[in-house]
Order: C-alpha cells, then structure tokens, then sequence
C-alpha cells in the first residue's frame, strides 16, 4: 500500500460525502482512505452520508479523544509507506496526491510535502488562498528550521503527505492537545531533522465554517501556549531555539489578552477589556490600542458603548 488517507470525523456529517469523493477520486489510485469516527453525537447521519463510500473505505469508531487521538487511531490501522491528513469537511483538487507523491518522491529526504489551499464557504475570506494570508514559505532562507517555525515565520498548511518513518521517528501526536497537534508535530519533525517541501498550487478547498475548531480563535491560541511551554521544557534547546520560543509564547499570550480585551468590550465589561487590551499593548505597542485604553478610562460609558457598537455591526 503506497498511501494511508486519516480523515478524522466528527460534527461534519453535512460535508464529509464531499470529502470522500475527492480522497477517492484522486489520479493516484494505490490508497486506503481510513474514516476515523472520534465519538461523533450525530454517528447516525454520519453514517447515513458515508454509507455509499464504505465498500471503498476504512471505517473506524472510537470514544470521543479528539483530532489527535482520532489520528493516532487511524495510525495504528494504516498500511501506506506514506500518510496523508484529510479533515472531513476540505476537498481534495483530484491530482493532489499526484502533486505531493511525486515531490516526495524526488528527494528521499523529503518527510514532508505541504501544498496551498483555497478558502471556501462563507465569510470574507472566499476564493482567498491560503499564502496570501499566511507568512509563504521561502526555501531560499534556508530549510524549514524549528526556530523558523518557533517564530511563525512559515505556517505549515495541515493538509499534507507526510512519509510515515518520520512520523515513526518522533512518534504520535499529542493527544494531550486539543488542537495544535499539528503545529506540535511539525516542530517535533523538524528538530529531529525532517525536511520540509512546498507545492505553489491551490490543491486543496479549505472549508470556512463557524463551527469548525479552527473558528474559535481563543482556544486555538490557548493551545498554542501549551505547545509553547512543552518547547521550552525541552533542556536541549539551543539558544536562539528558546529565544524563539519564548517570544512565540509571549505574542500568543498577548494575542490572547486583545481578543478577551475585545469580548469584553461587547459584553460591556469596561474594567476587564482596559486590563487584558493594556496586557495584550505591552507586547504589541499599537497607537490604536492605547487610544482605546485611555478612552475607555475617560469616558467608559459613553465610549465604550460607541466601541460596542462599532465591533458588532462589523462583526
């Protein structure tokens, strides 16, 4: 078997038909696409959707542990020299496989291929693509490196072909991470030496949707400080990887401290948005921050209802 295909599935029975036929119909024929149940509530319609697909598929169930543990599951069953990353609402271009495989398989160094992605859905970010939102990378600077990543200088597109000995070297993901699994992998992969490798080509539609996990921005960030303070644990760190480190954490905290500060500004909270914005401007030093900071000091009512008002029609 050349290639396992892990689609987790959970809260996405109205998209996942969509996600099979594009795993399925890939130009690249010799692959298992393993469907990993993670103790879906809506197991019935979830079942009902992939019912046309399941004498193409693997169908795997377990109690609820998240993206993690479902990927880890998926892991134990999978077969493929290779392994692929498919969350059950995106759709595959049908040469996506094709592209990846045939990067990875130029160069035996190569543990990791990642391609562009194109937004779909709702929102304002529609027929977007993912690089031009995100730092793109530039194998011109050098290689993929676990400082690089540390300062978010490239993101890593998570729909991706991974060779499975690399995974094999540093082991599972984290299931002890709500979300980030992803980011946590790659810097593991990346200190143990992996390389990295990037396709320029929109191969995947990355749906945009309210209820995804990638929509709670709070807890996405949140995450990323457990994944931040697990780095700095690690004693063989060089230098310039904890600096890295430790700057990584402090603007995710900071990040974290501007979106409390604007929640509490809509709920009306004056006292808590002026504490968490004054925390988050300690680290980004932004004019506008600080207007609002020394506005809602001066005239909380009043301003701050105008700044209530303002952040919810723009929503």
């Amino acid at each position: 078997m050349k290639i396992s295909v892990l689609v987790p599935a959970y809260g996405t029975a109205a998209y996942i038909a969509e996600t099979l036929q594009s795993a399925l119909g890939q130009t690249v024929s010799d692959c298992e696409v393993i469907v990993i149940n993670d103790g879906d509530p809506d197991t019935v319609p979830l079942e009902a959707a992939i019912a046309p697909y399941r004498d193409r598929i693997v169908y795997l169930s377990k109690p609820n542990g998240g993206l993690a543990s479902a990927r880890n599951f998926g892991l134990r069953k999978a077969r493929g020299q290779y392994v692929a990353l498919l969350d059950s609402d995106d759709i595959w271009e049908p040469d996506f496989l094709e592209h990846l495989l045939a990067r990875m398989e130029s160069n035996p160094q190569i543990g990791l291929v990642f391609p562009n992605a194109t937004f779909f859905g709702s929102g304002g970010l529609v027929g977007k693509r993912y690089y031009e939102l995100f730092p793109k990378p530039d194998f011109e600077a050098g290689q993929i490196s676990l400082q690089r990543l540390l300062r978010r200088e490239i993101y890593i597109f998570g729909s991706l072909l991974l060779r499975r000995e690399s995974l094999d070297r540093v082991g599972s993901f984290d299931e002890g991470l709500r979300a980030s699994e992803d980011f946590d992998m790659w810097l593991r992969l990346a200190k143990a030496g992996v390389h990295f490798s990037y396709v320029d080509e929109p191969l995947v539609r990355y749906r945009i949707r309210k209820t995804s996990l990638s929509a709670d921005a709070t807890g996405l960030y949140r995450s990323l400080c457990q994944v931040y303070r697990k780095v700095l644990t690690d004693e063989s760190l060089t230098p310039g990887q904890r600096e890295a480190a430790q700057a990584g954490l402090a603007q995710t905290e900071a990040s974290i401290a501007l979106f409390t500060g604007r929640r509490a500004v809509l709920e009306g909270d004056w006292a808590a948005a002026i504490r968490d914005l004054e925390e988050s401007n300690r680290h980004f030093h932004t004019r506008k921050v600080a207007w609002i900071v020394a506005l809602l000091r001066l005239w909380p009512g009043i301003f701050g209802t105008a700044a209530r008002w303002y952040m919810r029609r723009r929503g």
